[in-house]
């Protein structure tokens, strides 16, 4: 559950400078940004294999692994998988999902980009609630993603 004092927008937004977040509240984050990211791709998601304390990197960061939670039923057998996350930069949350496409277990990238990947960032409004939308197509130029393989999922 959230700090009584803030709400689940206010622990990603306002959270005072030197706040240190509690497991409870990284998991409240963490189910929120994955509830409105599903609302935005209009699509089920899950989390895949890690624990919360896995994903907490320090008191104002995490980064956990998502994924669709059906492959789409096409000759494709497409499905995705991607990386969430928060971190701090020039003192702001940053808040993204970078996001990669699989046809059957082969990655899905621009032509002549393989390593590309979609990003997708949670911003705040004029109003202090957040809101997903896409950068677009990003080309991994630091080969940061080059070993991102489709999971297996455990049935």
């Amino acid at each position: 559950m959230a700090n009584k004092h803030f709400s689940v927008e206010q622990l990603i937004w306002q959270a005072p400078p030197g706040w240190q977040r509690t497991q409870a509240e990284f998991s409240v984050i963490i189910e929120r940004l994955v509830e409105a990211l599903s609302e935005y791709l209009q699509q089920q998601i899950e989390t895949v294999d890690q624990t919360l304390e896995e994903s907490i990197i320090d008191d104002e960061s995490f980064c956990c692994s998502i994924r669709s939670s059906n492959t789409f039923a096409t000759p494709f057998d497409l499905a995705w998988e991607g990386i969430l996350g928060m971190e701090l930069i020039e003192g702001e949350p940053h808040v993204s999902a970078s996001i990669f496409l699989f046809s059957k277990d082969s990655r899905l990238g621009l032509v002549g980009h393989e390593g590309s990947y979609l990003e997708l960032v949670y911003q705040r409004s004029d109003i202090g609630a957040g809101y997903w939308s896409s950068l677009g197509w990003i080309d991994d130029i630091y080969g940061e993603f080059n070993n991102i393989s489709k999971s297996v999922k455990h049935i």
